[in-house]
């Protein structure tokens, strides 16, 4: 019992002399995050010019003339060159025409697909929410925004954020080459009319920033 009792304090005394394991120091991830600033708006080579100068590219430019929608799919239209858009719902540009959803390609290649959404509508007070996002083979840049903020986020997971404000953040580039280096797009609905004795039809319109008009499709 004596040699047990003696043994075991020098044991215990060995353990605690031990040395711990240094632990590993943290891993570093960089953030992926980055200022949505006039750089990026200006960049000519910023993912957003980068994919809708893809879609160009495999649409051969933009189409040269107007489409005409279907009048038994008033969902599909057909365009010069091969070029057919089909929306996500039917358009009449004189009753109902709501654009949330666009494919575009020319003849068995698929371009692009275009979604938006809009949680709150724009008004006086702000500009609303909600996103839009354009997909090619590559990849998706996407953008989501609301009153106070903007944020695009690149095919390689990298994420743009900032205001986008051009009155106050992006005002050092308001003007063309500076709209057009952030993700928006424009549809115009408009009903068709009489000009004299000749009918003009109503039209979808639908703009993407930094290609100008990507497509026009007439009412038949």
């Amino acid at each position: 019992m004596t040699r047990l009792a003696l043994a075991l304090p020098l044991i215990l005394a060995a353990c605690a002399a031990e040395p711990k394991p240094t632990p590993a120091p943290p891993k570093v991830v960089e953030s992926k995050e980055k200022k949505l600033d006039c750089a990026f708006a200006r960049d000519v080579a910023n993912c957003w010019r980068t994919v809708t100068a893809k879609v160009a590219g495999c649409l051969g430019g933009k189409p040269g003339a107007p489409g005409k929608l279907m009048k038994d799919d008033a969902s599909l239209c057909r365009l010069p060159d091969d070029i057919a858009v089909k929306l996500g719902a039917p358009c009449d540009p004189d009753a109902t025409c709501e654009v949330r959803e666009v494919f575009i390609g020319k003849g068995d290649k698929k371009c692009a697909e275009i979604a938006a959404t809009v949680e709150r509508p724009p008004s006086e007070e702000g500009r609303g929410a909600g996103s839009l996002s354009v997909t090619i083979a590559e990849g998706t840049v996407k953008l989501d925004y609301d009153e106070t903020s903007k944020k695009v986020t690149c095919p390689d997971g990298t994420v743009y954020a900032g205001s986008g404000d051009w009155k106050k953040e992006l005002a050092d580039c308001a003007d063309e080459t500076g709209y057009q280096g952030v993700p928006a797009w424009t549809v115009t609905v408009t009903p068709g009319k009489k000009d004299g004795k000749k009918k003009v039809p109503g039209r979808l319109s639908v703009e993407l920033a930094s290609m100008d008009t990507l497509f026009e499709c007439d009412k038949p």
